[in-house]
Parts: C-alpha cells; sequence; structure tokens
C-alpha cells in the first residue's frame, strides 16, 4: 500500500508539474507574440497573476503572524509530553531542520496541519488534539504530528511552490493532494503504530465521542453512502473522505 501510494503520488505531481510548465511557457509566448496594440490584454492578465500571487503571499503570512503571535509553542517546557513525543518523530524520520510546532486555540474545531514560508516550516496543533492526548492517551495524538511531518519528509510544502500555475486544471491538483494525504497517512502508520485510526476517527466525531464510535458500522455506513454529490465533494476535496482513510490503514482496499 505505502509504495503504491507513493507513486502515485509523484506520478500526479510530475503531471500538475507539466501543467504548470506549459502555463509559463504559454503566457511567456502569448506576451512574445502580442503585438503592440493588444499589450494592454498581457498586461491586465499579468496584473491578475501577479495579483493572486501576491494575495496568497499575505493570506498566508498573516495566519502564520497570528499563530505566532497568539498560539503556544511547543517546547521542552511547554507541554513536554508532546515535545518528547514531537522529538522522537523528528528523529526517526530523519529531519534536521526541525519544524516549529505551535498549539492554536480552535474553538472547538480539531485539527492539524503543516506549512511553510520564507524557508520554514511549521506544524501546529488546535487546542483540540492537546486536549485528546491529555485525556485519551497520546497515541492517537501521535499519529497525527507524525502525518503533518510526513508533509514535512516528503517536502510536499516545498514541491507545492513548483506546481503553482496548476490550480488553473484544480482537479488535477486536488487529486494530487489527496494522494499526499494517503501517503502521509501511511507513514504516519509506521511511526505511530496503533494510533491510525483513533486519530483519524478523533477527526470524523470529535475527541469526546472517538472512542464511542463502532467502527465497523461507521465504515459499512459510510460506503453505502454513494452517489454524485458524494462523489462530487471528495473530488473537489483537497482531502479523500475519512473513511477511506481508515480503511486504507486497517489494510483494506
Amino acid at each position: 500500500m505505502k509504495n503504491t501510494t507513493v507513486v502515485k503520488e509523484n506520478v500526479l505531481y510530475v503531471f500538475n508539474l507539466i501543467v504548470s510548465i506549459l502555463v509559463v511557457y504559454l503566457i511567456i509566448r502569448l506576451i512574445a507574440a502580442t503585438d503592440v496594440r493588444k499589450s494592454q490584454y498581457v498586461t491586465m492578465l499579468i496584473t491578475y497573476l501577479v495579483l493572486v500571487i501576491v494575495y496568497v503571499f499575505f493570506a498566508k503570512g498573516l495566519m502564520i503572524g497570528h499563530f505566532r503571535g497568539n498560539g503556544v509553542r511547543v517546547s521542552e517546557h511547554q507541554f513536554p509530553e508532546i515535545h518528547s513525543i514531537y522529538v522522537q518523530q523528528l528523529q526517526k524520520l530523519d529531519i534536521r531542520a526541525a519544524p516549529s510546532l505551535y498549539c492554536v486555540q480552535s474553538n472547538g474545531v480539531l485539527n492539524a496541519f503543516a506549512t511553510r514560508m520564507a524557508f520554514r516550516n511549521y506544524v501546529v496543533l488546535y487546542s483540540e488534539v492537546l486536549e485528546a492526548a491529555f485525556e485519551h492517551g497520546e497515541s492517537a495524538v501521535a499519529y497525527i504530528l507524525a502525518h503533518e511531518l510526513g508533509h514535512v519528509k516528503r517536502l510536499h510544502l516545498l514541491k507545492s511552490k513548483f506546481i503553482f500555475f496548476s490550480f488553473l486544471l484544480f482537479p488535477l491538483r486536488l487529486a494530487y493532494s489527496r494522494s499526499c494525504e494517503y501517503t502521509c497517512d501511511g507513514i504516519a502508520k509506521t511511526m505511530a503504530p496503533g494510533g491510525e485510526v483513533d486519530g483519524l476517527l478523533m477527526l470524523a466525531a470529535g475527541r469526546l465521542l472517538a472512542s464511542r464510535i463502532n467502527v465497523p458500522e461507521y465504515l459499512e455506513k459510510a460506503g453505502s453512502e454513494k452517489g454524485f454529490w458524494v462523489w462530487f465533494a471528495e473530488f473537489m476535496s483537497t482531502h479523500p473522505n475519512l473513511p477511506k482513510r481508515i480503511r486504507r490503514m486497517r489494510g483494506g482496499a
């Protein structure tokens, strides 16, 4: 399963990279082939592209500034239990430039993410994830942490910079994103065996109800939820549906 998901991820990345290169090439050719009378259209196109890039840059900068300014940075003196798990995972994955790890208040949202800006990687845990660790043990949180570090190990945050223009063909870009999630699930399962199902169930039902879920029933019912809108919702998402991820972690199709 691991090799299959990695291969699929690599193939989709190559396709996205080709699309991005073609878009840049076409823009350059368009500029070169445009006469003076139509140059205003090229200028307009370039202006819009620059505005999109600037918007994305500042939006990410504001997000990072928010959690750096208001979040709690995890360290050996701040949430030492989580920091200990984090250091062990960094060593096992041979990640030498350790991403800064932050905890942020989440208003009940249970999630985590990895991001990158200005040559620095960050991993952010929402407060609900840490609360789950202290209430129900650390295996599920270790899985979620390892999943996010999987993105760092696989260079997903860096590689995404080179396929920026593939957003013009967004279904292909979204398919690549979903394949990255499967890859990181596999990495996390290796790093935190036993926590994979609990970690994903927390995302499905929250920290308090995750332990009460009848997993076979959840997977069976979710498998029966089919139709266009179920398919389309996943097709338009950066993440695969949770039941599919849990099946893979349990060795299913």
